[in-house]
């Protein structure tokens, strides 16, 4: 999941009002019988959740002042395919923008990679359809732009100079080993994990929020099998900082109306 945020010139501001951010949401559940082993568009690859997610999502996105877009697997020229994604990525982008991600990965060439829908040809993976983590890095950092890029992922796999955890209840900030090539970066950018919009959390919030929610559902699954395994919560940031509210200091506001939903290709 990603968000970047670029500010508009005043003027275009006064010209055409103030310009809601947009969502691009891929999902992607691979019911298509181009896949090994589908038989009647349902195989080992099938991800039967992908409804749940999508409405989850879509709940999600309609708390902001946002335009939504859905790439899904049965819609005509909005699905995930490897050409829709990388023009997705790569675009510039001059709004607030949210992406989010959904489906299948696995190890390339010593890689991980996501899977688009069209990335099996003859019964095996077409290394030119998968997206690599390395090419997502690099599309969502082709354009010079002064603004945060938020990104949710299980690995620092942007390359991101600092990591934000708790180690009780206080907040440590620590180096990763990309610090030194990211201040020479203009890039602006922050990772992090699973935040509900209708509570204004500062990053600290967040933290705690995902460390209790986390907590809970490993005990829920351990219960009666032994002994709470720890975890760490991690948050991998461009630069320190916090703010009494994270998604209101990048941007985006929370609705009072109607949500846009957006058809037409990208």
């Amino acid at each position: 999941m990603g968000i970047d945020v670029q500010r508009s010139h005043p003027l275009t501001m006064s010209l055409a009002g103030v310009p809601s951010p947009r969502a691009f949401i891929i999902s992607n559940d691979y019911r298509s019988t181009s896949w090994p082993g589908c038989e009647s568009r349902v195989s080992d690859m099938t991800i039967t959740g992908v409804e749940d997610d999508l409405n989850c999502m879509l709940d999600w996105a309609s708390h902001f002042m946002m335009q939504t877009k859905v790439y899904h697997d049965k819609i005509g020229d909005l699905r995930p395919t490897a050409r829709n994604l990388r023009k997705i990525l790569g675009t510039k982008r001059t709004l607030p923008t949210f992406i989010y991600i959904s489906g299948h990965g696995s190890t390339i060439n010593g890689e991980n990679a996501y899977l688009p829908i069209d990335c099996i040809k003859w019964n095996q993976f077409a290394t030119d359809k998968v997206i690599s983590e390395s090419e997502m890095r690099t599309l969502l950092m082709a354009q010079p732009n002064p603004a945060p890029l938020v990104s949710c992922a299980s690995s620092n796999f942007l390359g991101l100079p600092y990591v934000f955890r708790l180690e009780g209840v206080d907040p440590i900030w620590e180096d990763t080993e990309y610090l030194e090539t990211n201040q020479k970066s203009p890039n602006p950018i922050i990772s992090f994990y699973n935040v509900s919009p209708d509570e204004k959390l500062s990053l600290y919030g967040i933290m705690e929020r995902l460390k209790l929610n986390v907590g809970q559902m490993r005990n829920d699954h351990d219960s009666g099998n032994g002994s709470y395994l720890h975890q760490q919560y991690k948050i991998y940031c461009s630069h320190k900082f916090d703010y009494d509210h994270f998604f209101e200091a990048l941007g985006f506001k929370l609705a009072t109306g109607e949500t846009c939903w957006d058809e037409t290709p990208l």
